[in-house]
């Protein structure tokens, strides 16, 4: 194909990526004046970089570069991508790499993905991102993440990690120094007994209102995760035997359930229950059939053993938080287990109900039982005081601050805790840019004011990429520099750079300069090429046309403005390349952090 089909008929992105076509078809490049020459054998094509740039701002085909990294995934290694023998076997596939060397610290920052037989390219990086998302591994053969399991350890950003796909996008557990078992995990305060099985390699299991979850330390992250049941091999159910919370924290660490009853195709059994050695499967003894009225008997028992726990569960939530929650209660199922209690433990309250709810139905009167059965357990607590009626109860609206304290401190022995400022911690974490301890705060359901908000730029300054943040995180931008402080700041940049720039026969030019430049450039240290412009450093043209086409768009433009360049003559050093256009879909399915980590890239 002769390059004067491809301006037309390939899929790029900026000048750099055309450059990229044409090394691949097998021309030669030169550069003059704002054009580039190409040869291959007796075949001459000049072009004016300009037309090149008009050709990248067409509507780009999404579909087709799904399309393409769908298959360009099915066969691509990674861990071979910059091996120059690894050329051969992407041929065979339409495929081609152009490596653009070491200008860049990450390696999937180094190439250009051209697929000759979609006619489309696209950056290494780029693709490795839509793998990412898509659950491929990018392990030559087209393996995918299974759907809530944590895959491998792999490099992730030029650190070790792993990833989860999941329905709504990706979660990634990046690798920590050292392990820390905290105190709480989604809300729930671990005992000491569950951080001591986390210490030991056990799983562990949590009752959330979402369902159980079970949590495991990962060796290779040393941090604790979350493990599914798909990778531990422990399902919900074994036949129509529903596993509790215990059951799976048995299975998970390699015990056995004893006497469950499950039903099969013969009747019901009951049964010892194993896993296999190789977790796929499970393993029956000590097995006896049962009758059809016996089973029937053991269900109800066991339906209403598990309300009985629910409804201990629940009336222990209120007896530690000091709040009642009424409405999940009102269900003619526990109706039975709440009348016996107060048959047998508040029979002096009957001629107060009876009086206080006249049009009532004493038998469903339920809420009145639930507040007397909650009352009971702080009245053995000592917490409050014996006799304690329903009215007193609900007149204190069961939220008194005092009884959570004194319960607190009558089980504990030490003096309340009080509850945690996450105001304050926001505010610090603000003040010492701490982006993590804010994702933190928000993924713990934390939502500040807008009266808090507003103070934040009252308390410390905040900037505009400060503001961008909280305002993603939380759904309001605080207040930022004044504009007129901003205009001020910038007038006083202007006339620093006038007077630096005053003599540029001047300029300090040496190897060693131009090298901490170009790493300064491909680090995105700002703050390192302002210190270097400060110094007298003037990077030259033919450096700038070499990093024109490696670095972001973004990156060179801060260059420019940095060193005044934005003037100069129409040189490849004002090429500013083109970028492709990003799928805000990926956005919205990407997690918090993650979305935290493609925003601060961003800025």
């Amino acid at each position: 194909m002769k390059l004067q089909e491809v301006l037309t008929e390939y899929q790029y992105n900026n000048v750099g990526q055309f450059r990229a076509i044409a090394e691949s078809l097998g021309y030669k490049e030169a550069y003059n004046k704002g054009s580039l020459l190409f040869t291959r054998n007796d075949e001459v094509f000049r072009i004016d970089m300009d037309k090149i740039r008009s050709h990248t701002k067409r509507e780009p085909d999404l579909s087709a570069e799904k399309a393409s990294m769908d298959r360009v995934c099915q066969f691509f290694n990674r861990d071979q991508a910059l091996s120059p023998d690894y050329k051969s076997v992407l041929k065979n596939e339409g495929v081609d790499i152009v490596n653009w060397g070491d200008l860049k610290n990450d390696a999937k920052d180094r190439f250009t993905v051209i697929d000759h037989k979609n006619k489309i390219c696209y950056t290494g990086k780029e693709l490795y991102e839509y793998a990412l998302q898509n659950g491929y591994s990018l392990d030559g053969k087209g393996t995918k993440l299974e759907k809530g399991v944590l895959s491998g350890l792999m490099d992730i950003n030029g650190k070790p990690a792993k990833v989860r796909l999941h329905e709504h996008g990706i979660s990634i557990i990046y690798r920590k120094e050292a392990l820390t078992i905290p105190d709480r995990i989604y809300g729930k305060k671990l005992s000491k007994q569950q951080k001591q099985d986390l210490l030991d390699g056990n799983v562990i299991v949590l009752s959330t209102k979402k369902g159980d979850i079970l949590l495991q330390v990962d060796k290779d992250l040393n941090a604790v995760v979350v493990r599914s049941e798909k990778e531990l091999s422990v399902p919900a159910k074994i036949g129509d035997y529903e596993l509790t919370a215990a059951d799976k924290f048995l299975l998970a660490n390699g015990h056995s359930l004893d006497n469950k009853m499950i039903h099969t195709p013969e009747g019901y059994i009951i049964t010892d229950i194993a896993m296999l050695p190789d977790k796929k499967g499970y393993a029956f003894s000590n097995i006896q059939k049962i009758s059809e009225t016996k089973a029937q008997q053991i269900l109800q028992a066991r339906e209403m053993a598990k309300d009985k726990e629910f409804l201990n569960d629940k009336l222990k939530d209120m007896q530690r938080t000091g709040k009642i929650d009424i409405d999940e209660l009102k269900d003619k199922r526990y109706e039975q287990l709440i009348n016996s209690h107060f048959a047998t433990e508040h029979k002096e309250y009957l001629s107060y109900l009876k009086d206080e709810n006249p049009d009532k139905n004493y038998n469903y009167d339920l809420e009145a039982r639930i507040r007397l059965k909650a009352g009971d357990m702080l009245e053995k607590e000592g917490i409050i005081a014996k006799g304690t009626t329903e009215k007193e109860l609900k007149e204190e609206g069961f939220k008194v601050e005092k009884i959570r304290e004194q319960y607190q401190e009558k089980v504990t022995g030490k003096d309340p805790v009080p509850d945690r400022d996450l105001d304050k911690e926001l505010r610090e974490a603000v003040v010492k840019n701490d982006y993590e301890k804010m994702a933190s705060l928000k993924e713990e359901g934390y939502k500040p004011s807008e009266e808090v908000i507003r103070g934040l730029g009252q308390d410390t300054k905040i900037d505009q990429t400060q503001a961008i943040v909280i305002e993603k995180l939380f759904g309001m931008k605080p207040e930022v520099q004044k504009a007129e402080e901003v205009t001020q700041a910038k007038e006083e940049s202007k006339e620093a750079k006038v007077e630096l720039n005053a003599d540029p026969a001047s300029a300090k030019v040496s190897p060693e300069l131009d090298k901490e430049f170009k790493e300064a450039v491909e680090k995105g240290d700002f703050v390192k090429m302002s210190q270097l412009k400060e110094q007298g450093y003037q990077p030259s043209k033919e450096l700038i046309q070499s990093l024109n086409e490696t670095a972001s768009g973004n990156t060179m433009i801060a260059v420019q403005k940095i060193f005044n360049l934005k003037g100069s003559a129409n040189t490849l050093g004002d090429v500013k390349l083109a970028q492709g256009q990003q799928s805000a879909e990926k956005d919205l399915k990407r997690p918090l952090a993650n979305t935290v980590n493609k925003m601060f890239s961003d800025l």
